[in-house]
């Protein structure tokens, strides 16, 4: 069973790095922008942190308006983006999954054919 936590992760972990890259600058570019949008009312540049914890509250709020999974997995994931910028470290995806992961590596499962376009093992090899 997938929790929201599950789900933030392969987004953060997987399609949303792929997408955006490390979140560090990514959120850094938001919050020069947010702090240009904002320059009146602040004393200091936003940060990194700044912007994944108002996105955070963002989706918390949305929540409390209308309770909806894909608030809550938000919400996971923006945590999850600012643990890998405080800590300078990608976070490390849930043992199980590295375990699919090899193992998908070494039975080719998974894994499309280039040739045949079919998933491998295929004949293409052969």
């Amino acid at each position: 069973m997938s929790t929201h936590a599950d789900t933030a992760a392969k987004c953060v972990l997987g399609s949303r790095n792929d997408d955006y890259g490390n979140p560090h600058p990514d959120f850094a570019g938001i919050a020069l922008m947010w702090s240009g949008l904002l320059n009146v009312r602040l004393t200091e540049h936003l940060t990194a942190t700044d912007v994944a914890l108002m996105m955070t509250a963002l989706k918390l709020r949305r929540h409390a308006h209308k309770a909806k999974d894909d608030n809550i997995v938000d919400a996971h994931g923006y945590l999850l983006c600012l643990e890998w910028i405080e800590t300078g470290k990608r976070p490390l995806p849930r043992a199980d999954e590295v375990w699919e992961t090899i193992e998908e590596v070494a039975t080719g499962a998974g894994i499309t054919c280039p040739t045949c376009k079919k998933q491998k093992p295929c004949l293409c090899d052969k």
